[in-house]
């Protein structure tokens, strides 16, 4: 699951704020990242990276 920190830590995973993280669904690092209130879910719209435009020189 993609998710996006909120502060600093450390631990099994580390993190720092605006960071976005890939931790596994079923994993008890994201649960209890998210149940502090260290990390946030991101929603589908923004784990889809945007394609760069690619410019051609003639």
């Amino acid at each position: 699951m993609k998710v996006k920190a909120l502060m600093n830590f450390t631990g099994a995973v580390c993190g720092y704020p605006g960071e976005i993280l890939d931790i596994p669904d079923n994993s008890a690092v994201l649960h209890d990242l998210l149940k502090v209130g260290y990390v946030e879910k991101l929603e589908d719209s923004e784990e889809k990276p945007q394609k760069k435009k690619t410019v051609t020189k003639k």
